[in-house]
């Protein structure tokens, strides 16, 4: 169970590590985000279904090795949300994904905690999200997380220009 901390209501929602079976939901998720041009920092163009699948199953990989945090939001068996830190060192990029009519609602914070709260664990100091600069409502997002905006407007994905924000964060 999820509380909205904005309607105190209560959301029958399972919050879990990604795992094996995931692939067709976070495909779906994908591309009704990647839809919305202006949240899509990391591809270039438009991505294939089958190119998603490699992805999720490379991700599976990284959780099971402890190269990589990643939890999944799935309500009523429909995966709505999912939340990722892909070690490079000690550093952590962060890329986080709610279906639009699930945004405003706590999921992507419950999220993001609980993707923090593995990547101290496995060893990450730093996260580090890259958001299209014209997403005000991700950046605000990310620093009301304690993110400090460190780039500003850098191309990235095409013609998309993102911002750079970080966060220091205790090992676990």
């Amino acid at each position: 169970i999820v509380i909205n901390k904005r309607t105190f209501k209560k959301m029958l929602m399972e919050i879990r590590r990604i795992e094996a079976g995931d692939e067709a939901g976070i495909t779906k998720l994908v591309l009704e985000v990647y839809k919305e041009a202006s949240f899509a920092t990391t591809f270039e163009k438009e991505p294939n279904p089958e190119d998603i699948n490699s992805i999720v199953k490379e991700k599976l990989w990284m959780v099971a090795s402890g190269d990589a945090a990643d939890y999944v939001a799935v309500e009523s068996g429909e995966l709505i949300g999912e939340c990722e830190a892909i070690k490079d060192g000690s550093t952590g990029k962060v890329g986080i994904l709610v279906a639009k009519g699930h945004r405003k609602k706590g999921i992507g914070s419950t999220l993001l905690r609980k993707c923090e709260e593995d990547a101290r664990k496995i060893g990450i100091t730093k996260l580090v999200a890259e958001i299209a600069s014209i997403n005000s409502a991700a950046i605000s997002f990310f620093v009301g997380f304690g993110f400090a905006i460190k780039g500003e407007g850098y191309p990235k994905a095409g013609a998309i220009n993102v911002v750079r924000a970080e966060k220091e964060i205790a090992k676990g």
